[in-house]
């Protein structure tokens, strides 16, 4: 028997990501291998510190996995510029405040990319 090499495809960050993932893929015939998936969500808050959940799927696939997860996952126009970060950040550690916990996919790949033609 032939084990086919997995590529990974993103990272996801929380509980309701890897649900949303898990149903995606499931509703396909497209396998999908959430790495360390128990253990994010036992401890989400610690995500971040995990690098995210890798997603992988077979390299033969990956190319119909890249176009599914483009429609699940939304482009993140926004980025928190560094600027802004920095006194945030340090607010949030003068008053105490807890962050909220990341909750997010991004993928590695996407479908107008380059390397997916």
């Amino acid at each position: 028997m032939r084990v086919e090499p997995l590529i990974e495809i993103g990272r996801a960050y929380g509980p309701a990501d890897f649900a949303l993932l898990e149903a995606a893929f499931g509703a396909t015939d497209i396998p999908l291998f959430l790495h360390g998936a128990q253990t994010h969500m036992i401890r989400p808050e610690m995500a971040l510190a995990f690098g995210g959940m890798p997603m992988a799927v077979p390299t033969s696939r990956w190319q119909e996995a890249v176009a599914l997860l483009a429609e699940i996952a939304p482009k993140h126009g926004f980025r928190i510029r560094w600027p802004l970060a920095v006194p945030l950040v340090a607010m949030s550690l003068l008053i105490g405040a807890v962050p909220m916990h990341l909750n997010a996919t991004f993928p590695r790949f996407r479908k107008d990319d380059e390397a997916c033609q």
